[in-house]
């Protein structure tokens, strides 16, 4: 079972960091782009965009991703793990909720931290407003967005279950499904043990994290 699991974690991992990837790079350029435009088209724009990315099943947006790009336009391979290109709709298809999730959380979280006290001060003593935004809201904003980045880790791995079988990948989420058909129980239990202790993996990479970046958290544990 070792030896299964050891094969097929590599093309799960792989397909996770990508989703992760684009998670936090498409869901914080969103969320920055929001807060900034608050009120206007802009802002309107990207929080429905966020909202819809949040609501819409990895599975049912992968079936989308392949009629459209895969079989209409042919621009992207159909299945498999063969090339780098072939890693592009499952990774958008598991990433593009978690990019709407941290896009909601730090337009949220930027409005309140540039409403603090600390950003009137420094507005008073005639910091300019780029500056307070990048090097100060920016920061503090970010902390909330961190945890769930850590806590997506465990997410990104269970979520890829539905998305592997979809686009016909090799990985956890594939091994699974075709041991279920089996009845190959122990295969069954190591890959969702494996599964757990991803989740708890990422708890714990979120807690070190924000304890790194927010010192209130260190100052708690001594």
């Amino acid at each position: 079972v070792a030896d299964i699991l050891a094969e097929q974690l590599p093309e799960t991992v792989a397909l996770g960091l990508a989703a992760l990837v684009l998670s936090m790079a498409l869901g914080i350029g969103l969320g920055i782009a929001s807060a900034l435009a608050r009120g206007r088209a802009l802002d309107v724009l990207a929080s429905g965009f966020a909202t819809v990315a949040m609501t819409i099943p990895g599975f049912w947006l992968g079936l989308l991703l392949i009629l459209v790009f895969a079989v209409q336009l042919e621009w992207l391979p159909v299945s498999g793990a063969d090339s780098a290109s072939s890693m592009v709709l499952p990774a958008v298809a598991l990433g593009l909720a978690g990019a709407g999730l941290v896009a909601r959380v730090l337009r949220g979280s930027l409005i309140e931290a540039m409403s603090k006290d600390y950003v009137l001060l420094l507005k008073a003593r005639g910091v300019g407003r780029s500056r307070i935004f990048w090097r100060h809201a920016l920061r503090n904003a970010l902390i909330p967005v961190v945890t769930i980045l850590g806590l997506r880790i465990g997410w990104v791995i269970g979520g890829a279950v539905p998305v592997e079988v979809v686009f016909a990948r090799p990985g956890i989420g594939s091994l699974l499904v075709e041991s279920i058909g089996r009845r190959d129980y122990p295969v069954v239990q190591a890959t969702l043990l494996m599964l757990a202790l991803a989740v708890m993996l990422g708890s714990l990479v979120a807690d070190l994290i924000q304890a790194w970046i927010d010192p209130r958290v260190r100052r708690q544990f001594g």
